[in-house]
């Protein structure tokens, strides 16, 4: 105690060594930070950039916000052009970003580096530190309880909630009267949303059907967070919190984050209570599969210590924001495709109905079987990929494409242009679903064709949503013949997710089986 008095005994008797030093303690993090942006920013010299679309402070925010679709096309146009392999753009005056838009550049940086901050952080008030924006020792432990979720044994039960959920989108659409124009993504997005909620925590939300206020909150929060993402003046919480849209996204996390907790809770209680009278967890439920909210509540790391119920919040949030978003794209996505093209349309439908036969539901072995619906999945994921682009920032200085990028450099990895890339694709912009048959795919380079990403970091539940796509997608086949609205045209909304501006309208014939 008589050190530290005269410790400031002496401080004070020295006033300017006093400043001095406060602002030594003050200055230095900001200095450290200054000088590793211009760091940073030095490294993009020589990168080509579009000058043409550029606002003089905030670079390409306000194009983006205002077209991101058509921007995808500008990023995989121009490096084309320029024979680049990297590409730079910008959010504001010194806010730079690369997009690598080559196979080479994404087999570099997916190999495990963090997310971006930048680009994933305005979703953290709703989504907290899940899969998605988690980085480092946290994010590992957390991938390593959780991967049991997606087991083979796992999954599987599912296949019933999967059929379910399309029977219900099925009967809704069948009263949708034949030749009548309707937006049949915003009944896809919902089926999704339903096969979440039942698969996450066992919640039956019958939200195909009817209105509740944490589906509308879950909707609001997707649209609000994702335009955060583009907006530079939404990057800082002080700007943020001057906007009306601040309040609105607020308040929806507190209707989510309240729904979620209290299913954690109860759920949590009553596995507390069964395992006192010796029962088995799922005994006295509904549902006879386990879901992930039965894992993660479970999920024990190697000290014996489970998951805290902020965590499990961030997970079940996340499961739900992800997983019915994204799938709803990519089915979105297959049924404009085949809605585009009749003659693969009836090769998928005649393929399900030879194993569909007299059979309302096809078990696991008869999913394995319906590969030309696949090779038409895994095609329109190739042309339309949900996760259009993945964000990264680099821990060391790295060489990509043989250029040095220095460390703390954010990246893009323009799945969009790479799955168009023409050096690795015949006619890129064609669908034609045979390029995915093992003949054709063999030699491939590995990461031309990433829509799940790759490395550690990839998509945890592509099995589960390649299967529900494959069961949800054959009991429409099985039920109706569509074909496009000509007179709404389709266009790409990129906003995290790349999904179809303004919905997705079909005309519908009803087969008679």
């Amino acid at each position: 105690m008589s050190l530290l008095m005269s410790a400031l005994e002496w401080l004070f008797a020295h006033p300017g060594l006093c400043v001095a030093l406060l602002l030594a303690l003050t200055l230095t993090p900001f200095l450290r930070g200054l000088l590793q942006h211009l760091r940073v920013y030095l490294g993009f010299r020589g990168i080509s950039m579009d000058s043409g679309h550029m606002h003089f402070f905030f670079g390409h925010s306000p194009w983006i916000l205002e077209d991101a679709g058509r921007a995808l096309d500008w990023f995989r146009d121009g490096s084309l052009k320029n024979n680049a392999k990297l590409i730079k753009f910008c959010y504001g005056p010194t806010l730079y970003q690369l997009g690598v838009v080559h196979p080479d550049g994404a087999k570099v940086i997916l190999k495990g580096d963090p997310k971006s901050e930048q680009i994933y952080s305005p979703l953290e008030p709703w989504l907290g530190k899940g899969l998605l924006i988690a980085n480092g020792a946290r994010w590992a432990r957390n991938r390593r309880l959780l991967t049991p979720a997606f087991h083979y044994d796992i999954l599987r039960p599912y296949l019933k909630i999967y059929a379910d959920s399309a029977r219900t989108m099925s009967e809704l659409w069948s009263a949708v009267p034949e030749g009548e124009s309707f937006n049949a993504f915003s009944y896809i997005s919902l089926c999704t949303l339903d096969v979440m909620l039942q698969c996450t925590c066992s919640y039956n939300s019958n939200c195909q059907r009817e209105k509740s206020p944490y589906i509308s909150a879950v909707y609001e929060l997707s649209d609000l967070a994702v335009k955060r993402i583009v907006s530079i003046s939404s990057y800082f919480d002080w700007m943020y919190m001057l906007k009306p849209e601040c309040w609105k996204y607020r308040s929806a996390c507190q209707v989510v984050h309240k729904f979620s907790m209290d299913i954690i809770q109860r759920r949590r209680t009553a596995l507390k209570d069964k395992k006192t009278r010796g029962e088995n967890v799922l005994t006295g439920r509904k549902s006879k599969y386990i879901d992930f909210l039965d894992i993660l509540l479970e999920a024990k790391d190697s000290d014996g210590v489970g998951m805290t119920d902020l965590e499990i919040r961030a997970e079940v949030d996340t499961f739900v924001f992800e997983g019915h978003d994204t799938t709803a794209a990519a089915m979105a996505w297959t049924l404009y495709n085949l809605a585009l093209h009749p003659e693969h349309q009836a090769k998928c439908r005649d393929e399900v109905d030879a194993i569909f036969d007299e059979k309302d539901e096809i078990g696991i072995e008869e999913l394995k079987k319906l590969d030309y619906l696949k090779y038409c999945i895994k095609e329109s994921l190739r042309l339309f990929p949900p996760v259009a682009a993945n964000g990264r920032v680099l821990e060391k200085d790295t060489t990509i494409n043989g250029r040095m990028v220095p460390r703390g450099t954010p990246l893009l990895c323009f799945n969009y242009a790479i799955h168009r890339h023409p050096d690795f694709w015949e006619n890129p912009d064609e669908f034609d679903p045979l390029r995915f048959a093992p003949e054709n795919s063999r030699d491939r380079h590995s990461h031309c064709f990433v829509p799940f990403a790759a490395g550690p970091r990839n998509c945890i539940g592509q099995e589960f949503a390649m299967n529900e796509e494959k069961v949800i997608l054959s009991h429409l086949l099985r039920r109706f013949e569509f074909t496009l609205d000509e007179s709404k045209t389709v266009e790409k909304e990129f906003l995290i997710i790349l999904r179809p501006k303004d919905g997705l309208y079909l005309k519908l014939k009803h087969r008679n089986l």
